[in-house]
């Protein structure tokens, strides 16, 4: 399998990897790999900030669609999904009522805030005219699944949580998970401390490395690189929090894949089992592959960019 980090609507640049890693596209127009030894899996943020946004979801959802590739919910395509859903009304709820009364529907599942608006602007007009096409393409977001877990390895898009690891499990149903493993796991700061995240925003809390055991960690050296040069950090993470936290991703579980975090530089994996594939395309960055054989301890050896 070959797993792909976030795209973020550069087609040219997801384009350009799949060619490096020989594959072509087909009688049908469709990439795919020869003899269809090798599927792709991507991790999802299919859309946003990119030039070519539409151009990424015809080629994603052609390999999708004819079995060269697997795709998971990204928290872009959630994000989507939710900002163009309206949430029930009380009026709208009862069916009695008439139904002029939709007109006032209490808004959106994901407000139209100046801050939402900005961040899906670019798909917005990636699809102006072509609201029908859109309207399907949010349908597919839908049929998306939270996550991935094969023989030997998973894929999430931001962080694996240990309800996934029971068959027994439903996402759909569960809020709180989806919001984790779409968006990370979060820890408040300690009071005084706050950082601007890459589009400027403000933050109190940060995204963890949730692959670490925080035990004996301080704030600094749990949160991820957006947090790093955050004064009041080098304080041990205090038991009550710990108590509330994980204590990491097993060293002898799966490896795991996931997208999300916009590192930087050269990517390495993050532990012998424990991969991010983000390394901020949208910013300047490089479009990441893992082309993974079965193995199970991951080595940086093995990706393509």
């Amino acid at each position: 399998m070959d797993i792909i980090g976030d795209i973020h609507g550069h087609a040219d640049e997801l384009t350009v990897l799949l060619e490096k890693m020989g594959y072509y596209r087909g009688d049908t127009g469709t990439y795919q790999y020869p003899d269809n030894k090798r599927k792709v899996v991507f991790v999802g943020d299919l859309i946003d900030r990119g030039p070519k946004i539409r151009e990424t979801l015809m080629l994603v959802k052609s390999m999708v669609d004819n079995g060269t590739a697997y795709c998971i919910r990204g928290n872009h395509e959630d994000n989507a999904i939710k900002f163009w859903t309206l949430a029930a009304s009380k009026d709208n709820q009862d069916n009695s009522k008439d139904s002029a009364k939709e007109d006032k529907q209490e808004g959106y599942l994901r407000k139209h805030t100046i801050k939402n608006i900005i961040q899906h602007s670019a798909t917005i007009k990636a699809f102006q005219n072509r609201e029908s096409e859109w309207e399907r393409y949010i349908e597919w977001f839908k049929t998306l699944p939270y996550f991935l877990d094969f023989k030997d390895f998973r894929v999430v898009h931001a962080s694996w949580h240990c309800a996934l690891n029971s068959p027994a499990f439903d996402i759909k149903n569960d809020k709180q998970v989806q919001g984790i493993i779409l968006h990370g796991e979060e820890l408040k700061l300690p009071v005084g401390s706050s950082f601007a995240d890459k589009d400027g925003n403000v933050r109190v809390s940060g995204r963890t490395q949730w692959w670490l055991n925080p035990k004996g960690l301080t704030y600094r050296q749990y949160l991820e690189v957006y947090a790093m040069d955050i004064d009041g950090l080098d304080i041990l993470i205090p038991d009550e929090i710990l108590q509330k936290l994980g204590s990491g991703y097993p060293a002898d579980a799966k490896p795991v894949f996931f997208g999300h975090y916009w590192l930087k530089g050269l990517p390495k994996v993050q532990a012998s089992n424990v991969c991010c594939l983000d390394y901020s395309v949208a910013k300047g960055g490089n479009l990441v592959c893992y082309r993974f054989d079965g193995e199970k301890n991951l080595c940086n050896s093995k990706f393509v960019y």
